[in-house]
């Protein structure tokens, strides 16, 4: 499907020409122009709209995610309200938020909510990729975050894998490892 230019400058003018401008399009095409809601005037309140239209897709997290804080906040403090959360799309947004590595939408997303240990799994092994940690410079970022969230069980035996000692060791440095726990590291890690 083809954009049609009136439709996108009408999504992307004031608030309540391009509300009803989405209500009168059908449900394939409300999910093909939702991305054409990010940004242009009024976002902030079109982000509201599109968490009570259920129009968080992919595409539409894209968007949110290249814009800068100023959208992505009010979509996480709106996300909040118990009954809209699902409509936010959350999974979707931290896998691309994860993926897209803006160290300043995570802290803001970690302001509100909190990784899970498949998160962790992800968020460590796109900062190893992405060569976030090097023996001369340690990542100040995952340092902050091992301080204030620490880490699930589960993702403390993905350090004990040999390319992620690094984080191991910015690990030890960050918290108090309890000497049991650094025995079952090592243990973990003759395994692997």
């Amino acid at each position: 499907m083809e954009a049609n230019s009136e439709i996108v400058k009408i999504l992307q003018g004031v608030v309540l020409p391009a509300v009803k401008q989405l209500n009168v399009l059908s449900s394939s095409e409300r999910e093909f122009y939702a991305p054409y809601l990010i940004g242009g005037k009024d976002a902030v309140m079109k982000v509201q709209v599109l968490l009570f239209k259920k129009l968080y897709t992919p595409a539409v997290i894209t968007e949110l995610i290249k814009r800068d804080a100023c959208l992505c906040k009010p979509y996480l403090v709106m996300s909040q309200n118990q009954l809209l959360q699902r409509n936010a799309n959350l999974p979707e947004f931290k896998r691309q938020l994860i993926a897209s590595g803006n160290e300043s939408l995570l802290r803001a997303f970690l302001e509100i909510y909190s990784l899970n240990a498949e998160d962790e799994k992800q968020l460590l092994a796109y900062r190893l990729e992405h060569g976030k940690i090097s023996t001369e410079e340690p990542d100040e970022f995952m340092r902050v975050y091992f301080q204030t969230q620490g880490l699930k069980n589960t993702t403390l035996s993905l350090l004990s894998r040999k390319e992620y000692q690094l984080y191991w060791d910015l690990y030890c440095d960050s918290v108090p490892v309890s000497t049991g726990q650094k025995l079952k590291h090592k243990l973990l890690s003759w395994l692997h």
